[in-house]
């Protein structure tokens, strides 16, 4: 979901993605693990596409595959 947000025409979309993932870099592991997917709660009643999980009740981890950019290049890309 979180490169979905990252393509979004609406900043705040695009914001609040570049946000939860550097939170989660500084969080998280780092990269020489394997992580365990949990499938989130959904909310059927959302009714926006970013309101379908809780971000605060679940562990997000950073999308492997923008690994190679830096956080201050995903807050560039807003």
């Amino acid at each position: 979901m979180l490169l979905a947000m990252s393509t979004d025409c609406r900043c705040r979309i695009r914001t609040l993605e570049a946000r939860q993932i550097i939170k989660a870099r500084e969080i998280g592991p780092d990269g020489n693990c394997v992580r365990r997917f949990v499938i989130p709660a959904v909310n059927f009643g959302a009714t926006d596409y970013v309101d379908l999980i809780n971000w605060q009740a679940c562990y997000v981890t950073s999308p492997p595959v923008l690994r190679q950019i830096s956080s201050h290049e995903l807050l560039k890309m807003i």
